[in-house]
């Protein structure tokens, strides 16, 4: 039986798989970095990291790369909901059609 932290990340590559600015859903999770990376259009992108629900900790390597990102202006997502995902993924693209509007 696959851990209900598994179960959460196929839902949300599967929903983000279906979404058409979605280029991308690379896996990773090595090293301290996020386990998912969605790239999207226009060069955007943001990063997802699952965990359990209960007792889910984040690794040493974790709590020294997730901070680096988030400071340097990456959108990190950490143990989100389904909802925070798609609420992200919806107001990226919002910014990629307001900067596009912009270029014309």
């Amino acid at each position: 039986m696959e851990s209900l932290e598994i179960s959460r990340e196929k839902a949300a590559v599967a929903w983000l798989d279906d979404q058409p600015y979605v280029v991308e859903v690379r896996k990773d999770g090595k090293g301290g970095w996020p386990d998912r990376q969605v790239f999207l259009g226009d060069n955007r992108h943001f990063w997802i990291e699952f965990k359990k629900r209960k007792g889910g900790r984040m690794t040493p390597a974790q709590r020294r790369v997730l901070p680096r990102l988030i400071a340097s202006g990456e959108t990190v997502l950490i143990n989100p909901s389904l909802e925070e995902i798609q609420k992200t993924y919806m107001q990226i693209l919002k910014e990629i059609t307001n900067a596009s509007i912009r270029r014309r």
